[in-house]
């Protein structure tokens, strides 16, 4: 019944204030927190039994009003629909307001791109790290046994409390803890976190400024991941680190990871430079600043990242999975901003395929195995006219639903993944499209293996068996 209360923008308030005419709880919240309209106390009363309507006035969830019909409530808070869930937030700040400190976001853009990345596998214990108003710790609620959704800002902890009553989830336990303090001792099945990543100066709202010199928010969650994590168990940190003068990027990130004996796959969304990364975050997080302000404090901004010395901030996914006692891989890639819907079971087969061809001791190796292709893979063929008839001169190759690796496969490559449906060996498939196009099989193969263990670690190529 949520989805008719999707937008105000999209049914418009009058057909909104009509359907909520009924007096039901949802009736109720929605009034309250999507149309902000004043509600009587005893429709709130009974749409957030059993928990008392004080406790939303503790939080500063709603706030009484006298009115000619009794007292009411009002909210500054938005409740929205998300992945079947009810979800209360703060309202973004309007009318050239600063937000206060302990702002409470919504499912932004990072929230709802963390949410389709994460490994959605049974879990006997989670972690949600950083949990804000709660989502990723109630969407992990659905396949994990037990949540643990921790956060530094009392008032994002309280919302977590409240989202989680009203949605009737039993399975989450809500702490306060700064980092892994509050969780010392405990190892997790699947540990997720939105962390405040950003790089900036001071520390102005806890959901943004970690508060940290550069990237150390970033570094002191990938760590205490590979820590806290049960042997097995899978992390995802959706973060920003710093590229500093003279030491490569993948070099410290790699460094993060070794001693817990974790596997890590960084996936690279985006680069900008001090001024770039700069103006985003202060026209996106800053707007209550006139433009002269801003400008100053884009000048403030700037400066204090080129004076940590940082040439450039990347984003993206920092995954770790868990070894069993061998020492763990690095590797990265880059990745578009935007997934293809869920794209969790994909990564994990990203994983699946770099742990095969380590196992496998090199690439000469992947002669004898079976391939096949994922059954997500999308092959679009481009033909032209040439004075033989229509010939393929390239195929593009995509995973949808997945990351949406677009790129081009030469001929030769579009036959040979073509021919991996489980039955040859790459061997054998090789050897049939050197026959088919009358190239020597030598020199094909040569070229080819790196070719063939760049899709097995991309999931286009899946080993069988």
């Amino acid at each position: 019944r949520l989805k008719a209360f999707d937008s105000s923008r999209t049914l418009g308030r009058r057909v909104l204030l009509d359907r909520t005419s009924g007096g039901r709880p949802i009736d109720t919240l929605v009034r309250l927190f999507l149309l902000r309209v004043p509600v009587p106390e005893g429709a709130l009363a009974r749409a957030i039994s059993p928990l008392p309507v004080d406790r939303l006035v503790c939080s500063r969830l709603a706030a009484p009003v006298a009115s000619a019909e009794g007292r009411e409530y009002v909210s500054g808070f938005d409740l929205l629909p998300y992945e079947g869930l009810a979800l209360v937030f703060d309202r973004p700040p309007r009318d050239n307001h600063e937000p206060y400190a302990d702002y409470v976001m919504g499912v932004g853009g990072s929230t709802a791109s963390l949410g389709m990345q994460m490994i959605r596998r049974p879990s006997r214990l989670t972690l949600d790290l950083g949990c804000g108003c709660g989502v990723l710790a109630f969407l992990a609620s659905r396949f994990s046994e037990r949540v643990i959704a921790a956060d530094r800002n009392p008032r994002a902890l309280a919302m977590a409390r409240f989202n989680a009553a009203l949605n009737e989830i039993a399975n989450v336990e809500v702490i306060e803890t700064d980092f892994f303090s509050g969780v010392k001792g405990r190892v997790f099945d699947l540990i997720v976190s939105n962390p405040p990543f950003v790089i900036s100066p001071g520390r102005t709202y806890i959901y943004r400024d970690g508060g940290m010199e550069r990237d150390g928010v970033t570094e002191t969650v990938v760590r205490g991941c590979g820590e806290h994590l049960a042997p097995g168990g899978f992390a995802h940190v959706l973060c920003n680190w710093a590229h500093l003068a003279g030491t490569p990027w993948e070099d410290r990130l790699a460094s993060w990871s070794s001693p817990a004996g974790a596997d890590m796959l960084v996936l690279r969304t985006h680069t900008r430079d001090p001024v770039e990364y700069a103006q985003q975050w202060v026209s996106e997080t800053e707007r209550h600043l006139t433009t002269e302000q801003s400008w100053t404090r884009l000048d403030e901004w700037t400066a204090a990242l080129r004076s940590q010395k940082i040439e450039a901030i990347s984003g993206g996914l920092v995954s770790l999975h868990k070894t069993d006692g061998r020492p763990g891989w690095f590797d990265h890639d880059t990745s578009p901003e935007q997934g293809a819907g869920y794209t969790g079971e994909h990564l994990a087969r990203m994983f699946a395929g770099r742990d095969f061809l380590l196992s496998i001791g090199g690439e000469r190796e992947l002669l004898s195995r079976r391939l096949r292709c994922s059954e997500n893979l999308r092959l679009s063929q481009h033909v032209r006219l040439t004075d033989e008839g229509w010939r393929l001169f390239e195929a593009e190759a995509r995973i949808d639903p997945g990351y949406p690796f677009g790129g081009v496969l030469e001929p030769l490559v579009m036959q040979f993944v073509l021919r991996m449906e489980g039955r040859e060996t790459v061997g054998e498939g090789l050897a049939a499209v050197a026959e088919e196009s009358g190239r020597d099989p030598r020199s094909l193969m040569s070229g080819a293996l790196s070719v063939i263990g760049h899709l097995i670690r991309r999931g286009i190529l899946i080993p069988v068996g």
